[in-house]
């Protein structure tokens, strides 16, 4: 009897499993394939899956989830494609604070966004450290030349005592050979040309210390142009942009091949410029004005002359030029994405880059609190759609191509 019924279970279990089979209820292979539509079937061509594309803003930013590029999801994997990839930042002003009060860039301090360890956790290749005189100088005759090379000389000292991990560079060439070495180019620039104090002879001195761009104006007005506060508060001012003094400084700039800044430039003194250069120029730190309107951020038809020049805008980190309203504190690396595809969209891929402002903005995003954070930018510009190619010109490629631009 026992053997009858074990007989009669294992047909059971037979017939169970053929009717498993028949159904299509197997997970071999393909699951979604019934095994007796695969019996029918055999003989025809199995259509091949469509590639699941993510599109964004422009073809540029294009990138397909089922490639076999490595995807940037992680914050390990970004900071390993930073190390692969040359960064390249276009402002901080660290050197302002260091200025101020010294201390160890090597051990780093409270409250500050660049140090030496934040800096080897970005992976950036390329920082541009700029100087930056409070127009407060100006209240003593000489002051504000002083102070420019007062912190021109803390430049060096930063330099001595970071030396095997920052170098100073000054062209395209240096940037190369510091990064074969392993080490993180140290790049000098002036915010604002007040310091000069309306002397054109002090474009020779500047250019010996290896600047590589000088912003027109900061906030404050000067002899040589409006500033895009000046224009938009005081009405006087919305005429005048570039004096007859500052035509001469530009051209002295574009002959000592220093890059002319325009991010704190006012409306009128940007298409002065536009008019005149004949080299590339840069918004080192600006967003776009349609996203977020303020006098800082640039208009489309602003971002459109900066393609038509060959220059490059670098995307600032500052929540009020991200965000509109109170709760400007509340914007995320996302915010910055969204301005970056925007600015991308108008001016092209070739035409974007990073200009952080750290050290420099009141308020950062969350998830790019420090510059040690940098490789969340990255991954949320990967989530967002743009394609490796794409990642290398917005972190480094463009900027490389402008300064060395003849």
């Amino acid at each position: 009897m026992d053997r009858m019924k074990s007989m009669v279970v294992s047909c059971w279990i037979v017939l169970v499993l053929l009717a498993w089979g028949v159904l299509g209820l197997h997970s071999f292979s393909d699951a979604s394939i019934p095994y007796w539509a695969t019996l029918r079937n055999r003989n025809r061509p199995v259509a091949k899956k469509k590639s699941a594309i993510l599109w964004t803003h422009t073809p540029e930013c294009r990138v397909s989830r089922n490639t076999k590029e490595a995807g940037l999801y992680t914050f390990a994997r970004a900071q390993q494609f930073h190390r692969k990839n040359l960064v390249f930042d276009w402002h901080v002003d660290t050197l302002y604070h260091m200025t101020k009060s010294w201390y160890d860039f090597r051990k780093g301090k409270p409250g500050r966004d660049l140090d030496v360890g934040k800096m080897r956790q970005s992976g950036i290749g390329v920082q541009v450290f700029v100087m930056w005189v409070p127009p407060r100088m100006a209240k003593h005759r000489g002051g504000s030349w002083r102070h420019l090379r007062l912190m021109h000389r803390n430049f060096g000292r930063l330099l001595r005592s970071t030396k095997g991990v920052l170098e100073h560079a000054r062209t395209v060439a240096d940037i190369k050979r510091i990064r074969k070495q392993g080490k993180i180019a140290a790049l000098l620039a002036i915010e604002g040309a007040h310091p000069l104090e309306g002397k054109l002879s002090r474009v020779k001195t500047i250019a010996e210390w290896g600047v590589v761009y000088l912003g027109l104006t900061w906030n404050n007005s000067n002899p040589f142009a409006t500033s895009a506060k000046d224009e938009w508060y005081r009405k006087g001012y919305r005429k005048r942009g570039l004096t007859p003094k500052g035509r001469r400084l530009v051209r002295l700039l574009e002959r000592y091949r220093i890059l002319v800044d325009l991010s704190h430039s006012g409306r009128k003194t940007f298409w002065d410029v536009v008019r005149m250069a004949k080299r590339p120029f840069l918004a080192s730190h600006s967003d776009s004005y349609v996203l977020r309107p303020h006098y800082r951020n640039l208009s489309d038809a602003q971002l459109r002359a900066i393609k038509k020049h060959n220059g490059v805008v670098g995307a600032n980190f500052y929540t009020l030029f991200l965000r509109k309203g109170r709760k400007h504190g509340q914007a995320t690396t996302r915010d910055v994405v969204r301005h970056i595809a925007h600015m991308v969209k108008v001016a092209g891929i070739d035409h974007v880059s990073l200009g952080s402002d750290f050290d420099g903005i009141r308020v950062r995003p969350r998830g790019l609190e420090h510059i040690g954070k940098l490789p969340n930018l990255t991954r949320e510009l990967w989530k967002h759609g743009f394609r490796l190619n794409a990642l290398r010109k917005i972190l480094g490629a463009n900027s490389m191509r402008v300064l060395g631009a003849p």
